[in-house]
């Protein structure tokens, strides 16, 4: 705590007070902050509802709407009433409903996770969506190689190894977020002139995907796997490169499964008694899910239509009680299992609706004529991060409240609106930008190919 103290709370409070003057130093601190899970404001909340995120959450805000009254900043008003937009936080209203009504507490962690989304989306609606999503990307790769970098430093000083302690359940997070690392590297590659940006994307691009091997998870094990099919599918490996790789990931699956990362990657049952497997060599393999499924399933079953209540897994009245023992904070490992179990149909509809409404947000993309292709590149790291999502919660805790997913539905959001938010003029008469109306946006496209002309200027390079 000393050395926390030390070091780490000037630097807080010089980001405070830059925020104060540049509210976007403050959105690029929670970015990154929130990307390596909390580790710079770490320090537990001093009162119920309050902590030096949140705080510094209601500090961005309050910066960034003074800097929009005052005009000095202008934002795009139609990403903030976007059909993505007003999805996330009607999904987000619900948990709070839930939690309040339901389980008959306030959460503010639903509250700082809107807020959050609001900060993301006045970050992107800002600026030049472009230029603003290559500079979240590179903050939050480099959170990524700082997460890297720590995580393997503990393990090599600790126990003198890189592979991480199978029986730590924290490992898999910091392993997810460095995942959805890739395919920002992947756009950020492919929205560069230089060379030596290539190169060094490239290489954290194989540095990444080797930690996440070393986290020894089979969910984020497949995450990568799929990955690396996927940009094989869709041509973004030269074929001599994967027609090397192929063979090569093949190979290295068949020697690692025989060898002790394979062991402990696969954690297969030992021991088969009359030819079955035991309630033992079962709960070992499937982590606990074996035991804790029946019981989300029967719970969704007996509320199918609004869940026992958001949270209601963590809470220590509401837990699940099995074999006689509260199961207390314990976190289901389906996130898809969850919202069934704590939302019921109405939350998996909207928590759905948000995947379906960034797929559409991606469509519209391609579908726009004369859009820049580094905006398509952007577009696509995006659609592939909320695929990860979707995959990994399937086995894990990965979406639904977790807050670095509304970074990519905030991305998705702003990405989708057809006006370039780089022709916006100081000039402006009010606030916010005009959002252009049908005829006009048609009549320009046919002098123009463009939905502004404006766009011709700022897209060229």
């Amino acid at each position: 705590m000393n050395l926390y103290l030390l070091f780490v709370l000037p630097l807080l409070a010089m980001v405070a007070i830059g925020t104060l003057f540049f509210p976007t130093l403050g959105m690029l601190y929670l970015a990154a902050d929130t990307w390596m899970v909390g580790k710079i404001t770490d320090v537990g909340e001093f009162l119920p509802f309050l902590s030096i995120n949140k705080l510094m959450v209601l500090l961005t805000i309050l910066a960034m709407l003074a800097h929009v009254a005052t005009s000095r900043i202008r934002v795009h008003r139609a990403a903030l009433f976007s059909r993505t937009t007003i999805l996330t936080y009607l999904f987000l209203g619900y948990l709070l409903a839930s939690s309040l009504l339901i389980m008959g507490r306030n959460h503010p962690e639903v509250l700082n996770n809107a807020a959050f989304f609001l900060v993301m989306l006045l970050y992107l609606a800002s600026g030049d969506v472009v230029t603003r999503a290559r500079t979240l990307a590179w903050v939050l790769v480099t959170a990524s190689l700082a997460i890297v970098l720590q995580e393997t430093a503990e393990r090599l000083i600790t126990a003198g190894t890189v592979m991480a302690n199978v029986s730590d359940g924290g490992r898999i997070q910091p392993g997810f977020h460095v995942a959805l690392s890739i395919p920002l590297l992947v756009a950020l590659i492919n929205t560069t002139d230089k060379q030596w940006q290539k190169r060094f994307a490239t290489f954290l691009m194989l540095l990444f995907a080797a930690f996440v091997l070393t986290r020894l998870s089979r969910t984020l094990a497949g995450i990568a796997v799929l990955l690396f099919l996927y940009y094989v599918a869709r041509g973004r490996i030269r074929a001599k490169w994967w027609l090397l790789l192929v063979p090569a990931l093949i190979l290295g699956l068949t020697l690692a499964a025989a060898t002790r990362y394979g062991e402990e990657l696969l954690r297969l049952p030992g021991q088969q008694r009359g030819g079955k497997l035991t309630d033992d060599d079962l709960r070992a393999f499937s982590s606990g899910r074996s035991v804790i499924y029946p019981v989300a399933w029967q719970r969704f079953l007996d509320n199918p239509v609004l869940g026992a209540g958001y949270d209601s897994f963590r809470h220590p009245r509401r837990s699940p009680v099995i074999g006689g023992l509260r199961v207390q904070h314990s976190a289901l490992h389906s996130t898809w299992l969850q919202v069934l179990s704590e939302t019921g149909i109405v939350g998996a509809l909207l928590y759905f609706g948000l995947y379906v409404s960034v797929w559409l947000n991606h469509r519209s993309v391609y579908r726009r004529r004369n859009v820049d292709p580094e905006r398509h590149a952007f577009a696509d790291a995006t659609l592939i991060g909320i695929a990860l999502f979707l995959a990994g919660g399937v086995f894990d805790n990965f979406g639904f409240d977790y807050r670095i997913f509304f970074i990519f539905v905030a991305l998705s959001a702003v990405l989708a609106k057809p006006l370039p938010i780089a022709s916006l003029s100081p000039d402006l008469p009010s606030t916010f930008a005009p959002y252009q109306d049908k005829e006009t946006a048609k009549q320009e496209r046919q002098q123009t190919g463009y939905s502004n002309p404006a766009a011709l200027q700022s897209n060229s390079r």
